[in-house]
């Protein structure tokens, strides 16, 4: 177990202490898989970049990571996409049943926020109810629940540019919540040039890293996003790639040497990408 997970399973625990132990359980289920942990780690990597005390960015960084594993636990469920694994282990629904797995979906939503507050007093609460507000946009219906309920209209003819607006807000979005919402708590205004900068660095991360996902459901899904990715390949790689390398050099230019983990983690997708062409 890496520090990041003990973290998680000990802020978990300790906001579930009169929760029904079977909750406890299926909730911890999922959020202890292991897996890349890309948005958690791109929160603590912004919150060094801009010196945010280490409490608040441990809470932004397993708050995010939560409202992930919501999406997930509800992904998998019968009523949406029926998946039958998760990480290679059985999905939350099959263990625990599908009224357990919805109710640790939801638990995990408001958890979320519940740890994100758990930074009082290390960060201005002025700058701490502006970080949860932001977060609560990217994943709500504006955000990940509005991209997922695009993502059922999507067919077989569906535009390029109708199919990255829900990967943007599907995926994307809580990609930008981990890298943006340090720098709100920190202080500095969504309209800062390093705000934005880190929010355009975000956003095609996650797009990149939709597609890879895309491309490794090629052929077993018949997902409309499969098929166009199937017929242009090679344009859509490469356009991405090309956003990525972008955004990457608007970061260094801002942040210079400082960016160096920023783009590790970029790195893991960039490599990726080119592997696919």
């Amino acid at each position: 177990m890496t520090d990041f997970d003990a973290k998680l399973e000990k802020m978990t625990k300790q906001l579930l202490f009169e929760a029904p132990q079977k909750l406890i359980d299926s909730v911890l289920y999922t959020l202890l898989l292991p897996g890349k942990r890309i948005r958690p780690r791109l929160a603590a990597t912004c919150g060094a970049l801009v010196g945010l005390d280490v409490k608040a960015t441990d809470c932004i960084a397993m708050s995010v990571e939560m409202l992930h594993c919501f999406t997930l636990i509800h992904d998998d469920l019968p009523c949406m996409d029926d998946d039958q694994l998760r990480r290679g282990k059985p999905a939350n629904h099959l263990v625990f049943g599908e009224a357990i797995a919805l109710l640790a979906g939801d638990a995990l939503n408001q958890l979320a926020v519940e740890c994100l507050f758990e930074a009082e007093g290390s960060v201005n609460p002025k700058h701490l109810l502006h970080t949860c507000r932001f977060l609560m946009n990217q994943v709500g219906p504006n955000g990940v629940i509005g991209g997922q309920v695009a993502e059922m209209d999507l067919g077989s003819q569906t535009p390029e540019k109708n199919i990255g607006w829900v990967h943007e807000k599907k995926t994307a979005a809580l990609f930008v919540a981990a890298a943006v919402m340090p720098l709100i708590a920190k202080g500095l205004s969504p309209l800062d040039p390093k705000t934005q900068a880190l929010n355009r660095f975000a956003l095609h991360l996650g797009l990149g890293f939709q597609i890879l996902d895309d491309l490794d459901d090629l052929g077993s899904q018949p997902d409309p996003a499969n098929v166009f990715y199937e017929n242009e390949k090679d344009t859509v790689l490469n356009k991405a790639l090309r956003s990525l390398y972008e955004t990457r050099e608007e970061v260094v230019a801002l942040f210079s040497k400082r960016s160096e983990n920023l783009i590790l983690i970029q790195n893991e997708v960039v490599t990726r990408l080119k592997g696919a062409l």
